[in-house]
């Protein structure tokens, strides 16, 4: 019965288990996960676009076949298999053309990774021998024409790196070491 006040309002108080939220997810996953399943099979039974090239050129081929033998001897139908024909067997040195450049630079590619690797082990690393030459003896070679105008960078001068103490030192060092000021003494 409505109040005096004006219409009384209804509230319906739902609840919603965990159970049904967790179906509602997993449900959700399963969806998902089976459309990248069909996403992914549909894009890996496609195939290469060689494979691709070879399948459709020969259902052209099936169908060519079935296409004269349809037309029979009427001389329009002739001349449309005819031209049909031709178009697939220039289809056909399209793709015998593309498969021979493929398989020359492949072969090119391979030769190239063999010469690569052979020089890699024929190849020794590099070793500096340090010799010891007077400043006398060693003459300096004139620089060529190219670099004999280039002005020379000044030679960095090396780091010196300090020597560690010597074992006697250092544990005199800690010998000599004094907490208070001299004279004072400690209790």
């Amino acid at each position: 019965m409505p109040n005096a006040k004006g219409s009384q309002v209804l509230l319906d108080w739902a609840t919603i288990s965990y159970r049904s939220i967790m179906r509602v997810a997993i449900l959700v996953v399963l969806v998902l996960a089976l459309g990248g399943l069909f996403w992914y099979l549909k894009a890996s039974l496609h195939g290469t676009p060689e494979e691709m090239a070879r399948l459709d050129i020969g259902r052209a081929e099936r169908l060519l076949r079935e296409a004269g033998a349809a037309a029979g001897k009427e001389p329009s139908r002739a001349a449309s298999v005819g031209r049909a024909d031709h178009l697939l067997s220039e289809a056909r040195a399209a793709y015998d053309k593309a498969a021979k450049r493929a398989a020359k630079a492949e072969t090119k590619l391979g030769k190239a990774r063999k010469k690569a690797a052979s020089k890699q082990k024929a190849k020794p690393a590099p070793v500096k021998e340090v010799a010891e030459k007077s400043a006398t003896k060693s003459k300096v070679a004139a620089p060529p024409k190219s670099q004999a105008r280039k002005k020379k960078k000044a030679a960095k001068p090396r780091t010196k790196v300090a020597a560690a103490p010597a074992a006697d030192e250092s544990t005199a060092a800690e010998d000599s070491f004094v907490l208070g000021e001299p004279g004072v003494e400690l209790h």
